[in-house]
């Protein structure tokens, strides 16, 4: 996960030579996709496979975390 990110990083942020920073809300917006995204399908492999996980409230968490993502 850190070499995803630390990609997202070096594609989008730029600097001139002043030091301004460029491209910065890109990466951002593009490591927190690929973090939700990853949470998301681990969880969903968690509640596929595991003994009890729908009755103890995964699957509302997983739209919990949903609908948060969409808010944003």
């Amino acid at each position: 996960m850190r070499s995803a990110i630390a990609e997202f990083i070096l594609e989008d942020v730029r600097a001139d030579i002043h030091g301004d920073l460029y491209g910065v809300d890109r990466a951002a917006d593009g490591i927190a996709a690929y973090i939700y995204s990853e949470l998301i399908s681990r969880l969903r492999i968690e509640l596929d496979t595991a003994y009890g996980a729908r009755g103890d409230g995964l699957h509302e968490a997983i739209e919990i975390i949903q609908e948060q993502f969409r808010e944003k």
